[in-house]
């Protein structure tokens, strides 16, 4: 059920209390949250950001599914198919083989399923490794990885 309905519910009920029980009294409603607007951007946003330009650029390049919250059963399932934890968030096949594991700007950092996993690509010698704080930080290794294979 959406919030939406839900609302429309609650206020309905409301309006129905409040015309028909003398002694009724809803609920204040919450103040919203605003937003800051010094907060830092999520990962999943600064993600966003690199794909976006490297599907406006022509890359080839997937993403890995290892974060969010699962209940056990899903994680489960998601082991029992090959996913493993400390995967590069974006793996670029082409023009030039590289991974990037993201990072927020602030307060990002590696686990050590993480380290172990680009420590693992950087030693095959074929694929160049970026932990990236933003997506500024991981456009601006693309740009550099492409120009140097040009």
């Amino acid at each position: 059920m959406s919030d939406d309905y839900k609302q429309r519910i609650m206020a309905s009920l409301d309006k129905f209390y409040t015309k028909n029980d003398p002694t009724y009294k809803p609920k204040p409603k919450k103040a919203k949250k605003k937003k800051d607007p010094n907060a830092v951007p999520t990962e999943h946003w600064e993600q966003m950001q690199v794909v976006n330009w490297m599907r406006k650029n022509g890359w080839t390049y997937f993403a890995v599914p290892n974060g969010g919250k699962r209940d056990k059963i899903a994680g489960a399932h998601l082991r029992a198919e090959g996913v493993q934890s400390g995967v590069p968030d974006l793996i670029c096949i082409a023009p030039v083989q590289c991974v990037i594991e993201m990072k927020k700007t602030k307060g990002g950092r590696l686990s050590e399923s993480q380290k172990e996993w680009l420590y693992k690509f950087h030693n095959t010698g074929n694929w160049k490794c970026k932990v990236a704080h933003g997506h500024e930080e991981a456009i601006e290794f693309l740009k550099g990885v492409q120009n140097v294979e040009a």
